[in-house]
């Protein structure tokens, strides 16, 4: 279970780690929005990249293990950042 970020709160996400701070009548709640919305465009060209390689035959067949591990990492926590941030988006309306 994640625990959800009070109302009106700015997240950052480091890794698969949330920091959560109440910014009620602190910031500009558009100004926020906007960086989450930002940040989730971000990430989702990520996914569609690492999920395009990752589905490719061809670089599937010349990766090494390491650099195959390391491309299913970065799409999973691309994947677990996205899903943090569209909540706190949604918390903030």
């Amino acid at each position: 279970h994640v625990p959800q970020a009070p109302s009106q709160s700015a997240v950052n996400v480091v890794g698969t780690t949330r920091i959560m701070v109440p910014l009620a009548g602190l910031i500009d709640i558009a100004a926020e929005q906007a960086r989450i919305e930002k940040k989730l465009a971000g990430l989702a060209k990520d996914k569609t990249v690492l999920t395009s390689l990752l589905n490719n035959p061809g670089f599937l067949a010349k990766a090494n293990e390491q650099l195959l591990a390391e491309k299913q990492q970065l799409l999973a926590d691309a994947e677990a950042q996205h899903a943090v941030l569209s909540q706190q988006l949604a918390a903030l309306v």
